[in-house]
């Protein structure tokens, strides 16, 4: 009677799980079929009860599924996430994990939790839905700007090979001397990319030679140059070239042997074409020049395509070293003068309010914008940045200098409180109350007052070449005979209209990367050599050429044709007659001085 009563409860048992999971079949495909018709929270509402632990059957996981996709469409993305995990977590032999995997992954990566969604994304194990993780990894993590970032994430899931190409997109993406080089090599043979779809330049052997050619490509305008006309518009350049000339000299006599040829550009595109298509430079080991845009980047395309090393001396462009890996600057970026300036400001000021003014040119806006922001990132409250256009070129000393009278002020206005508040009327106040007549109030002058008050602004950068400008800031605080610093080039030290009693009376410093002490043991050695090669005393152009070929020189011979491995590895390499060379972080020098007139010379500010 028992086994009887057995085989019956058993019997009945199985009736009721066939019912339960008809049913189940039943709710999961009407669900679904509510999910692909659009009508999610209906979908929703059905297959809700089949993802429950106490409603478990063959189709909960299936249930779980569509209900997430359907939360993900009415905008429940946290429901959808719970409900994945949950899936994942509890179905771990479901032939579809990898599909809920890369759902959850992309919501996480959608929300910028890299970590989550690649962690995901790692436990995927179908070939087909890994490829579309790549694809989804690709697209997600390409918004990602930061380099650095998507470095770390690549640490963390080495072999995900979405991440890895979508780092090796951003990284040669980025200016060559910002590139990771040796972790973009990595990416590049482990997982078998094409280098030249990466632009990857291999390190070359650097080859020592006992004898440099180097070419010099100037605009000498040969054809144009009357002798007797003693003022020639390139005479800068026959000067550099000159200077040039000298330092040859004086390598050899230190047994560094360098073939000088001259090659004139004539300021022109075709010219400098010309010359590159002859042949003519395909031998030299070092291209100095050319100086104008029109002709720059065709040496450059030639540079990077012979992988011949080029030094332009003038420039302070960062878009000539940009892309180029062969081609340097004997200047500083105007960006990396700006840092300079600002990294002496932060450590000399304990006032960091700061007003900027700059000329209206590409220049001068990207000195003055990379200064801000670099300051404003210690800190630094930059109250005013004006920009000066056109024939306004008294505006610095018209808002330094400008006042208000006291007793035209209109006092219900709430900025001219907050002006008047920094200031110590005692005194104009006790004197108008101590007035015993009519007569005598009136011969009580009405104040006035700097609409900027005296030290309240602790250094101002001007960023210009004009001679005019200059003057006027310095003429402005002069007026205002405060305590206020003043940053400016180094050219403005050979404008007439200023004196070097005013630099030493105001607190003037000058980014001065061209740069040469008096004191400089050199100095009046190479001032002897050029003056009796060329009968004349030497300028700052002369002491440039001077300067260059000695230094390249001296890297020639140190380390080769290929000399940036040497200059990458030594942090500062000292001048003959510049305060020194630093190419450790880029292809410009990166040595600023930052100079002031002090009890009657001149000395270095930032050492």
């Amino acid at each position: 009677m028992y086994k009887y009563f057995l085989t019956g409860l058993i019997l009945l048992l199985s009736i009721t799980q066939v019912k339960s999971q008809n049913a189940a079949e039943q709710n999961y495909l009407q669900g679904k079929e509510m999910y692909e018709s659009g009508r999610y929270d209906f979908a929703m509402e059905i297959l809700k009860p089949l993802t429950l632990p106490s409603n478990k059957s063959t189709f909960s996981p299936y249930a779980g599924y569509y209900y997430s996709l359907s939360a993900i469409e009415e905008g429940y993305t946290f429901l959808a996430e719970e409900m994945l995990k949950q899936i994942i977590t509890q179905y771990p032999d479901w032939d579809y994990q990898d599909l809920a995997r890369l759902w959850l992954a992309k919501m996480y990566l959608e929300e910028e939790n890299y970590i989550d969604g690649l962690a995901t994304i790692n436990d995927i194990k179908d070939p087909a839905i890994k490829q579309q993780s790549d694809e989804l990894i690709k697209s997600e993590l390409s918004l990602v700007e930061d380099v650095d970032t998507l470095t770390n994430l690549y640490y963390l899931y080495p072999y995900l090979d979405g991440l890895a190409i979508t780092l090796a997109d951003k990284i040669s993406s980025q200016s060559l001397m910002k590139q990771n080089r040796t972790l973009l090599l990595e990416i590049i043979e482990k997982f078998n990319l094409d280098k030249e779809q990466y632009n990857f330049i291999e390190q070359f052997e650097s080859v020592k030679k006992d004898v440099y050619n180097v070419a010099v490509l100037f605009p000498f305008m040969l054809q144009d140059i009357n002798p007797n006309n003693l003022r020639r518009s390139n005479q800068f350049i026959l000067d550099i070239y000159d200077g040039i000339k000298i330092g040859i000299n004086s390598l050899r006599e230190r047994g560094i042997i360098v073939n000088l040829y001259a090659f004139d550009t004539e300021k022109d595109a075709f010219t400098t074409q010309e010359l590159i298509d002859s042949g003519e430079l395909d031998g030299m080991d070092l291209l100095i020049g050319p100086l104008y845009p029109e002709t720059v980047k065709l040496v450059s395309d030639f540079s990077l395509k012979k992988k011949i090393n080029m030094f332009n001396p003038l420039s302070s462009n960062s878009d000539l070293i940009e892309n180029n890996p062969f081609c340097f600057l004997l200047k500083p970026t105007y960006e990396n003068m700006a840092y300079a300036a600002a990294d002496f400001i932060k450590n000399d000021h304990r006032n960091k309010n700061a007003m900027i003014f700059y000329e209206d040119d590409p220049r001068d806006s990207l000195m003055a914008f990379t200064y801000k922001a670099s300051i404003e990132e210690d800190s630094f409250n930059v109250v005013l940045t004006q920009k000066i256009t056109g024939l306004d070129t008294i505006s610095v000393y018209n808002t330094l200098t400008r006042k208000f009278r006291f007793d035209e002020l209109d006092l219900s206005e709430e900025d001219s409180l907050s002006m008047v508040e920094r200031y110590d009327l005692y005194d104009y106040f006790d004197r108008l109350s101590r007035a015993s007549s009519y007569d005598e109030l009136r011969s009580i002058r009405p104040l006035e007052l700097f609409v900027i008050p005296p030290d309240s602004i602790g250094h101002i950068f001007v960023a210009t070449n004009q001679e005019v400008i200059a003057a006027s800031s310095i003429s402005g605080m002069e007026t205002r005979g405060d305590s206020i610093t003043l940053i400016g080039y180094e050219d403005w030290l050979d404008y007439k209209s200023l004196s070097l009693n005013q630099m030493e009376l105001l607190d003037v410093k000058f980014i001065a990367p061209g740069y040469i002490s008096n004191s400089n043991p050199h100095l009046q050695d190479v001032y002897q050599k050029i003056l009796h090669t060329i009968n004349k005393s030497p300028n700052k152009y002369h002491y440039l050429g001077y300067e260059l070929i000695n230094f390249v020189g001296e890297m020639l011979y140190q380390h080769g044709i290929y000399f940036q491995v040497g200059l990458y590895d030594q942090e500062v390499y000292p001048g003959i007659l510049y305060q020194g060379f630093d190419y450790s972080r880029g292809n410009d020098n990166q040595l600023i001085p930052i100079i002031e007139f002090e009890d009657s010379h001149f000395l270095i500010s930032n050492q």
